[in-house]
């Protein structure tokens, strides 16, 4: 049996950040990289609090509510590597570019007073992307853990899909 997307209607009206989340906007950023490893795969990278929490998503990031996608949960990485592009200090790799494909902003989606640090743990991530490809409503949801546990991310059904 199949699983269904996740399909809630959303708005870019939805709560903008749970209670005690930094930044009054509620707005905090995202970026996705696309570089080399085995194999090439992208990055999604979000920020909470004062790292960017991170995950490998082979295929890369859909916009499709029916499509869902492997994506791994990797180190949180420091802030300042989520503006880093060029070269990864690999000889073997032909072309060690790391690329950013899309980078904006992100709003947590969770109506139930949940942080995104708590989101995380829980194993539930819902988003409302603003970028320059990505926009609308994502979800991450964790499917095992590990020492690199394994999530869905998919499109939520929203006027942006």
């Amino acid at each position: 049996m199949r699983n269904k997307p996740l399909r809630t209607e959303l708005s870019p009206q939805a709560p903008a950040t749970s209670p005690g989340e930094p930044g009054a906007s509620g707005l905090h950023r995202f970026i996705v990289q696309r570089h080399p490893g085995s194999p090439w795969h992208y990055d999604l990278r979000l920020e909470i609090g004062d790292v960017m929490v991170s995950w490998a998503v082979p295929k890369g990031v859909s916009t499709e509510p029916d499509d869902r996608r492997l994506a791994i949960q990797t180190g949180d990485q420091p802030l300042d590597q989520s503006v880093f592009r060029g070269p990864l200090p690999a000889p073997d790799t032909p072309d060690p570019a790391v690329l950013v494909w899309d980078t904006g902003h992100y709003r947590n989606l969770r109506s139930d007073g949940r942080s995104m640090r708590q989101s995380v743990q829980d194993g539930l991530v819902q988003i409302w992307l603003e970028g320059g490809k990505l926009q609308g409503g994502y979800a991450l949801k964790r499917t095992y853990r590990g020492r690199h546990p394994g999530w869905q991310l998919f499109k939520l059904d929203d006027t942006a899909a």
